[in-house]
């Protein structure tokens, strides 16, 4: 795997996910903070066609953060390093995943 980026998701009383970008793969892996650190999933940042923003590839580094920012974002946000845009077309940017999200995709309950 050529990790380019992680992170930790704090939780509460030391619970929580270490985020790893797997960068060749345009995906990212989850796996939980506690001992004995077992994968609890995969995600890959797809594109939203209708906003017209295309989907993550070879991300160069990533932070993440479990802090409330809001009753859009309760559970906290990641944010990835974009390497190409095709959709609009950039070099680079950096694309923003609501945690709650990620949550249902992996079926955590934090």
């Amino acid at each position: 795997m050529d990790v380019e980026g992680v992170d930790i998701w704090r939780g509460e009383n030391g619970e929580g996910y270490v985020v790893v970008s797997a960068q060749a793969a345009d995906r990212f892996v989850i796996y939980d903070r506690k001992a004995p650190f077992a994968k609890v999933g995969i995600i890959q940042i797809g594109p939203n066609t209708e906003a017209n923003i295309d989907g993550v590839s070879h991300t160069d580094g990533l932070t993440v953060s479990s802090a409330n920012f809001g009753e859009n974002l309760p559970s906290g946000l990641l944010v990835v390093q974009d390497d190409n845009n095709t959709a609009p077309p950039a070099f680079q940017n950096f694309k923003l995943v609501n945690w709650q999200n990620i949550e249902t995709a992996l079926d955590l309950n934090q």
